[in-house]
């Protein structure tokens, strides 16, 4: 790191001036120096002292004060400024002595009076730097003693920003032995303070803090006129303050880059430009650290324009950006662009309000749905005193520009779902904001004008807009103004502990009253006993009942599957057994036995022996409607569609939608309807062959907790969510919403009993699992419920050598357990007045629920 400054420490004898002896010599003047050193001398390249000459006796006068009209001062007025004129004379004592000649003794008195008098003989000198050169020249032709002069004139007034200005002149006497000649003058510009975004922490991102600026620029000895300091300051304050930056180094190299396109330098392309940057808070042990360069405009021409983030000062200390017209023009000349959007509700039927302005987006010709986060519930912030708000967050490609996309939203808001906003942060029908946004070539924007702000001047806070946004985006996309990822700002949020930032991940079900009605799942984040941070499951696990409509089910098919009358009160026990312990119970209907290489009823048959059933459970005034969730158990969409309309809440299809093309559209038609995505392959007849896997392709890109990861580790796990992930982009693709997705990792469809039990003991990494495929496409497993179906299983019978599938439900209880532990949201189960036991004791060991 270079200093701008480099002299050679020197002996000087200090003799004080005394009032009345010379009248015009400031209080900071004490009179004559003596002293011995080497004359300084400016070079093109260091600034530093350089002499052959061994004379060493020089005469000093300290700022002497003048008045002298120099140019604008602080306030753009032409007045006379006080100036400060310093005097480092090179002489020979020797020459006065050995001669007794006073024509080479320096009258330290006697020149200061002179000098005084000469600055006040012209009324205005123009400028600091003629000022300064008429000076010297003056001093030089009326002193023949002095061989050498070094003179710095500074004002404190040249200009608002900066705490000084001073002209630097080194020059000889004329009769001088000939030496090395100085190339330049010197303007000083000393200690411009700036507010600025500087720095990589959160906590410098979040606040502008001071920087100050000293520059120095080159004064050719044969230019008459020097820079503009009043333009050079200018410019680079409009830089510094309406930009932010991670490091001083882009700080300093770019604002050299902006002085170097002054007109002066464009003409003067070798000249060398000084620059020091100090940040004044940076470590709390100094008065401020820093940089420094020396650059021509030639060598900086050659160096890429560091890159910086543009913004525009404004009352807001954090979000500052280019304005609209700007963006207009330039940026977005009606291509498509990525914007994401957040959404919220705590009005009247919330998902339909929700469901709604996203339908009402997607209708624009200029806007397209691409992805849609979970729903989320959250605690009002700022105004408490109201309902508890859904939200979530969209994201889109659209042709609109920011400010055309705000009205846009607000259009829907106030015009299509009639808010009405009484105050700040009240209860809303719908509200929708920009957050974040994307150019076409796929650059963050940054924004401020005054009705937009990109991104969002809250997002930073709160939980309910960071942990949507980080569903749907990759773990290493950085804000654009902390440049630090989304992710660590969302774990910042949660490690601070606060209840009302944890938040309940929302699948609606279809209304059966005036109650909402949801499946609800937390996830938290918490550290253990040897301080390793992971994210668990709070929430308690629900029971899913099995009620099989078949004769021919591997464990209990019965001949009495088409008696309505037993079924039902088959349910009535399912649910007297498990609401004793249970919130809710999920009965799970199927009329098609799915076990490998079993034969396929027709589609019409698996109508006429599920339906029915699905409809006298709904129309039954003896059971808990409000407590029963009905979920469909079935591969075909003509099955789900009319599972749906009988009451189902819930479509369980163990094929992923890879047996029937249209499972997909039923389901996205239905966004109140949960859906298993469950891993299968082959078909019912293959899968069994079908169990050796194998990495995943090295294109993909994984991430497991939100870390990359490579190698052979989990590749059982990762070979499933993998395959898994190509389903769940395809269902989005077709329109399913996230919030209504389930994942089921199939066990016992093409997967033996050893890898069965390998997927059970890494069930929370399949939850945390995210990935881009080949497409591009970014997919991410965080907050989707798991569903794990092991009861009766034959890998358990092969361990505990029961081979009645009747007989392994002591053991199914143990594994479901497991499940419950290993991060499992929903157990399908057999017995269910056992297991709900078994689920009991399991989510209170486990979820303390």
């Amino acid at each position: 790191m270079r200093t701008l400054y480099s002299n050679r420490l020197a002996l000087r004898v200090f003799r004080p001036s005394y009032r009345g002896a010379f009248t015009r010599t400031s209080d900071y003047s004490r009179g004559v120096i003596t002293h011995i050193n080497r004359p300084f001398s400016i070079t093109s390249k260091t600034y530093n002292t350089a002499s052959s000459n061994l004379m060493n006796d020089k005469v000093h006068i300290e700022k002497l004060d003048v008045n002298a009209v120099i140019g604008a001062d602080s306030w753009n007025q032409l007045n006379a400024q006080q100036c400060f004129v310093t005097m480092n004379m090179l002489t020979d004592f020797s020459k006065a002595a050995v001669g007794d000649d006073l024509n080479y003794s320096l009258n330290y008195a006697v020149i200061s009076r002179d000098i005084a008098e000469f600055v006040q003989s012209k009324r205005n000198w123009r400028s600091l730097g003629n000022l300064s050169r008429s000076v010297s020249n003056y001093a030089l032709q009326k002193y023949s003693g002095i061989e050498s002069l070094q003179l710095l004139i500074e004002t404190k007034t040249g200009h608002i920003r900066s705490d000084s200005i001073s002209c630097l002149v080194n020059q000889m006497n004329s009769r001088a032995p000939t030496r090395q000649k100085d190339v330049y003058d010197v303007i000083q510009i000393s200690n411009i303070k700036m507010l600025t975004l500087i720095g990589v922490f959160t906590f410098e991102r979040l606040q502008k803090q001071y920087v100050t600026l000293d520059i120095r620029l080159p004064w050719p000895k044969d230019l008459v006129n020097h820079a503009s300091y009043k333009s050079i300051i200018e410019s680079a304050v409009s830089h510094v303050e309406n930009s932010n930056f991670l490091t001083v180094e882009a700080l300093v190299e770019s604002t050299a880059k902006v002085i170097a396109s002054n007109p002066y330098f464009r003409k003067n392309n070798k000249l060398p430009i000084e620059l020091k940057v100090i940040k004044l808070n940076a470590i709390t042990n100094t008065t401020g650290v820093g940089v420094s360069i020396i650059k021509t405009p030639q060598e900086l021409d050659s160096i890429p324009l560091p890159h910086v983030l543009e913004t525009k000062t404004t009352s807001s200390a954090l979000f500052a950006g280019n304005q609209e017209n700007d963006i207009i023009s330039n940026t977005y000349p009606k291509a498509w662009s990525t914007a994401f959007i957040a959404f919220g509700s705590n009005m009247g039927n919330k998902v339909e309000n929700i469901q709604k302005a996203l339908d009402y987006l997607n209708a624009s010709e200029n806007v397209e749905i691409r992805k849609v986060s979970s729903l989320f519930e959250s605690e009002p912030m700022y105004f408490e005193d109201q309902d508890v708000f859904m939200n979530g967050c969209v994201e889109i490609v659209t042709k609109l520009t920011p400010h055309e996309l705000l009205k846009l939203c607000k259009d829907i808001e106030y015009k299509e779902l009639g808010r009405i906003k009484h105050f700040d942060n009240c209860p809303r029908v719908v509200d929708l904001d920009i957050i974040m946004f994307y150019d076409k070539d796929g650059s963050q924007v940054i924004l401020n004008t005054k009705d937009l702000i990109i991104p969002h001047p809250k997002l930073l806070e709160r939980s309910f807009v960071l942990e949507p946004l980080c569903e749907l985006l990759p773990p290493d996309i950085t804000h654009p103004l902390t440049t630090e990822p989304l992710t660590d700002h969302l774990n910042q949020i949660y490690d601070q502990g606060n209840e009302a930032d944890v938040l309940w991940k929302i699948i609606p079900l279809q209304p059966r009253s005036s109650n909402f009605r949801a499946l609800k799942f937390m996830n938290v984040k918490m550290t253990d006993e040897i301080l390793r941070s992971k994210v668990i499951t709070k929430s308690p696990a629900l029971l899913m009942g099995i009620l099989n409509v078949t004769p021919d089910s591997f464990s209990d098919g019965n001949k009495q599957y088409l008696n309505l009358q037993k079924q039902i009160e088959t349910v009535k026990i399912m649910c007297s057994d498990a609401l004793r312990l249970q919130d809710k119970i999920i009965i799970d209907v199927g009329g098609c036995s799915t076990r490998p290489n079993s034969s396929q009823v027709s589609e019409m048959e698996e109508l006429e022996r599920t339906i029915p059933v699905i409809k006298s459970i709904r129309t039954c005034k003896d059971l808990p409607q409000e407590n029963i969730i009905i979920s469909i158990d079935t591969y075909r969409a003509k099955v789900a569609q009319e599972a749906i309309i009988a009451g189902a809440d819930i479509v369980n299809d163990i094929s992923g939608g890879t047996f029937d093309s249209d499972m997909f559209g039923v389901i996205a038609s239905h966004p109140n309807v949960a859906y298993v995505l469950s891993h299968t392959r082959g078909n019912i007849s293959s899968m069994i062959d079908l169990n050796k896997y194998e990495q995943p392709n090295s294109n993909v890109k994984e991430y497991m907790n939100g870390e990359k990861i490579s190698g052979r580790s989990a590749i059982l796990l990762r070979s499933i969510a993998h395959e898994l992930s190509e389903r769940y982009a395809q269902a989005i693709g077709e329109g399913i919403r996230r919030w209504q997705l389930i994942l089921d990792p199939g066990l016992g469809f093409a997967k033996n009993g050893k890898q069965n039990l390998e997927i059970i003991r890494q069930l929370d990494l399949l939850k945390n699992y995210a990935c881009i495929l080949e497409s591009g496409e970014f997919v991410n497993f965080k907050n989707i419920p798991i569903l794990v179906g092991p009861s009766r299983k034959a890998f358990i019978g092969k361990i505990t050598k029961d081979d009645d599938p009747k007989d392994r439900d002591f053991a199914t209880a143990s594994v479901i357990s497991s499940c419950i532990g290993f991060g499992a949201d929903i157990v399908r189960v057999h017995n269910v007045v056992d297991c709900s036991k078994t689920i009991k004791i399991a989510n209170t060991l486990y979820r303390d629920a």
